[in-house]
């Protein structure tokens, strides 16, 4: 066992792991006593930056390129969703999501577990290259450039779009979901850019990586499980279904707006139905809660751009 610990505590595994756990069970703890929601979210990406730090600061010799990225990227991306999820929670005066379970420790525990495999998993790919040697794969690849890139991409529309939303929010509009901006080419590209961000995190981090490293590949895996089937697509379709589905104006931007991929309407009406499940993530059970009454009619017109 002591062999096995020393073994996965050369990749920081053991470590991160033990930060996270400590981190998150505080919170908890003081989120319980004080029956407080508002440090949850923040708690989550504060870690992720926060192991990345503790990596940084292990570190022997002078950091590569790639290392120094995957830093300034990490705290970009933490820091960005941090703050805009605290000032969205401090605006709305509570979180929505704890009110069924803010007051029941065993429930409310099981949403703070769930994050700290959350943090753990999703940092794997930082964790991992910053714990390799600084002396091996030094030089900056065309694959790093690739993954900057997707993750660049992946940032510039989720920022957007989560300050879309809010926006649209703020503003009062209630009788329809945000249908403009990054919702005109998909209805849920918030969640897109966060799998870009990760699956470019990945590629960034890939050429310093090898063998049994790559099991870092489990960070945009379950990033893109978590938002397809557990706490985001899913939960957002069902709502929406719930709360506009009697709304003709929003029957038609669903049927004429991509789930995930963006892209203009006129492409997604020409594509078939099979494609559009296998490979756009238009998944039959998005639309159960509308379909259990009748059969959507769409209207073709175009969305409105802003």
């Amino acid at each position: 066992m002591a062999s096995w610990l020393a073994f996965a505590d050369s990749w920081h595994l053991v470590s991160t792991l033990l930060v996270t756990i400590g981190l998150q069970i505080t919170c908890f703890l003081i989120s319980y006593a004080l029956q407080f929601d508002k440090i949850t979210d923040l708690a989550g990406t504060a870690n992720f930056v926060l192991l990345a730090w503790l990596g940084w600061s292990s570190t022997e010799g002078t950091p590569t390129t790639r290392q120094t990225v995957a830093i300034a990227l990490v705290t970009t991306w933490g820091v960005r969703l941090g703050g805009f999820l605290l000032k969205r929670v401090l605006h709305r005066g509570h979180d929505a999501r704890f009110d069924e379970m803010r007051q029941h420790f065993a429930r409310f525990l099981g949403f703070w577990v769930f994050q700290i495999f959350w943090v753990w998993i999703v940092s794997l790919p930082v964790t991992i290259l910053l714990a390799n040697p600084t002396t091996d794969n030094t030089d900056t690849t065309a694959l790093d450039v690739v993954g900057w890139v997707l993750w660049g991409i992946g940032f510039l529309l989720e920022s957007t779009a989560d300050q879309q939303k809010f926006t649209h929010h703020k503003s009062g509009s209630h009788e329809l979901p945000c249908m403009r901006g990054a919702f005109s080419l998909c209805r849920h590209p918030n969640y897109f850019g966060e799998m870009t961000c990760w699956v470019g995190m990945l590629l960034a981090c890939a050429s310093g990586l090898e063998g049994a490293q790559f099991i870092a590949v489990l960070s945009p895996l379950f990033t893109i499980v978590i938002l397809l089937f557990l706490s985001g697509v899913n939960l957002a379709e069902a709502r929406y279904d719930k709360k506009y589905g009697a709304n003709q104006e929003f029957v038609d931007y669903k049927g004429r707006t991509s789930c995930l991929i963006p892209m203009p309407s006129s492409l997604w009406l020409c594509l078939p139905a099979t494609f559009k499940r296998l490979c756009c993530f238009e998944f039959r059970q998005y639309s159960a809660s509308s379909r259990a009454q009748q059969p959507l009619q769409y209207d073709a017109k175009p969305a409105t751009q802003v």
